[in-house]
């Protein structure tokens, strides 16, 4: 795109829009307009339908993590992502599940048929594998099931 419709020069930024701070820039106070306006948002409502959508995958959710302590060894099983909380919920979320305790040749297994237990998108983190950022939202965020 051109600013003048010619074809030989690109479209300059304006002074304004070159001179934002990008996310990593902006620093403890360049966040506190962002994060006060993420706080006076109203929590989203989710539909009946939506809210029994949650529940069975909640409960789905609950046998996937049954299974893998039983048939796989997992000592530990963790909720997380957007079906932990309601007000992250939304109509296409996955299931998100950090494991402990099952054995790297049995994990692949494991993730597939917790996968079909589910009947939905599963992602199976072990949490010894997972970023820094990734283990933070699960010691933060996450429901033990």
């Amino acid at each position: 795109m051109y600013h003048d419709g010619r074809r030989d020069r690109p479209l300059l930024l304006a002074e304004s829009e070159a001179s934002l701070a990008t996310a990593l820039e902006l620093g403890p106070e360049g966040w506190k307009p962002y994060i006060e306006a993420l706080d006076a948002r109203p929590e989203p409502v989710l539909s009946p339908e939506e809210i029994a959508e949650r529940e069975r995958l909640l409960a789905k959710a609950r046998e996937a993590a049954v299974m893998l302590k039983a048939k796989y060894g997992a000592t530990r099983v963790v909720l997380f992502g957007s079906l932990a909380h309601q007000a992250w919920f939304h109509a296409r979320s996955d299931v998100d599940l950090a494991v402990e305790g099952i054995a790297p040749e049995a994990f692949s297994l494991a993730w597939e048929e917790a996968q079909m237990l589910v009947g939905r998108s599963l992602d199976l983190v072990r949490v010894s594998a997972a970023t820094p950022a990734v283990r933070r939202a699960i010691a933060r965020h996450g429901r033990p099931l």
